[in-house]
């Protein structure tokens, strides 16, 4: 399957590995102009030279409302526009099921739910002038048990995807 993206704007949030490095990959062969991200400059470049054009590259924690603003803020004065918003960071490592502190609570809430509200909450002024499209890359943990999963993770990915239908829902009218 071949899209045409071509000079579509696209910024991916924790896209040095995994998931989301396919999809920026992905996005560059379709034709987007692509922003990686990472929590370090570091993760950006080790990465680099996995693309076949240069690409911009954004350090900055997702998990931070400031430093997610601040991200968008660069996106938006590296790129002038934002089409594409794809909100991947996440993390399913947690402790095991029924051990969990409020501490492993808060880090995955950060991690599977914050890490993708605020770049969108960052973003809606800029998608609303381009018509553009966010994802969040879920788990199927938010949809329904999976043996040994964290109950963190499974708990914050469902949140995100109620997030994900309920925003949805007021975003689709911008």
């Amino acid at each position: 399957m071949t899209f045409n993206l071509n000079g579509k704007k696209a910024f991916i949030t924790g896209s040095t590995s995994g998931i989301g490095l396919y999809v920026a990959q992905k996005l560059e062969q379709y034709g987007c102009e692509v922003a990686i991200n990472a929590r370090t400059i570091k993760s950006i470049d080790n990465v680099r030279n996995l693309f076949k054009k240069s690409v911009y590259g954004i350090a900055a924690d997702m998990t931070s409302e400031i430093e997610s603003k601040k991200a968008i803020q660069e996106f938006l004065e590296k790129f002038q526009a934002l089409d594409i918003l794809v909100c991947n960071v996440g993390s399913g490592r947690s402790v095991s099921p029924l051990n969990e502190t409020i501490i492993d609570w808060k880090k995955s809430l950060d991690l599977n739910l914050f890490a993708a509200t605020n770049p969108i909450s960052a973003s809606i002024n800029a998608l609303e002038k381009s018509s553009g499209a966010v994802t969040c890359i879920s788990s199927i943990c938010g949809e329904k048990i999976i043996a040994n999963a964290p109950l963190t993770y499974s708990v914050a990915k469902a949140a995100l995807n109620r997030y994900v239908v309920n925003a949805s829902y007021y975003l689709a009218k911008k």
